[in-house]
């Protein structure tokens, strides 16, 4: 006998058996829990019966001084009764701006003793007002040679009508702002100085030569973002 056993030990150790219970159960609960987030997500995703409700209103919807929104919803066919709108609504603008130029070319003239009318547009006022003419041309070419969509004709007159009716509200807005204005001027100045001298104070001058060139610019700024959507591309 060597004094070895003929016995080997006849056991294996178990790697689990090191794991604390505390920790089998901490990971028993991550097993069992719902993965919260996804199901967060996919309700998230889901529109309730109001937001689908405005948003179908939102599509057909009557737009008359949004071309923002005709160019957005697009896809959409306008119709008939919405292009009867749009005709009416044109046909006002126009005649409200043909009176606005018309108000304008009267109120620029003046009689000059021994010479006869005399117009007091200045250069400047000159180019912005060719500028602004050439802009509108551009931007209705570019209106009445876009193609590929349904109802387009219908499309078309809603873009025009939209972007000129915008175009008279928002010289509204301005017409609004510059009588607040003056009513802000009159009531700050001497009470007992005559409104008609005040008046002409404000109408003549370098002042007004100032005003005018920057009324001219507003002018420009309205017409750029009333007729930008007109010339883009309709095809998705």
């Amino acid at each position: 006998m060597n004094g070895e056993s003929t016995y080997k030990p006849n056991f294996v150790i178990n790697e689990e058996d090191k794991t604390s219970t505390e920790q089998k159960e901490f990971e028993d609960s991550l097993k069992s829990t719902p993965p919260i987030t996804v199901v967060k997500d996919e309700v998230s995703n889901k529109l309730i019966n109001r937001e689908v409700e405005f948003i179908e209103g939102q599509r057909s919807k009557l737009r008359l001084f949004d071309p923002k929104g005709i160019y957005f919803y697009r896809h959409i066919t306008i119709s008939y009764f919405q292009s009867a709108f749009h005709i009416f609504s044109l046909l006002v603008s126009c005649y409200l701006i043909l009176h606005l130029i018309l108000f304008g070319y009267s109120e620029n003239q003046t009689l000059v003793k021994g010479i006869g009318w005399v117009s007091n547009i200045t250069t400047i006022e000159k180019a912005i007002n060719f500028f602004i003419l050439i802009l509108f041309l551009y931007q209705l070419r570019g209106l009445f040679k876009l193609k590929g969509l349904n109802g387009l004709k219908r499309y078309k007159l809603a873009m025009l009508a939209n972007s000129i009716n915008v175009t008279v509200i928002n010289l509204f807005k301005v017409s609004l702002l510059l009588f607040a204005l003056l009513m802000v001027i009159l009531i700050t100045l001497d009470p007992n100085e005559k409104i008609n001298i005040i008046l002409s104070k404000l109408s003549n001058g370098v002042n007004a030569d100032v005003m005018d060139a920057f009324l001219s610019l507003v002018g420009v700024v309205i017409i750029v973002r009333a007729f930008r959507f007109c010339s883009k591309g309709v095809e998705e």
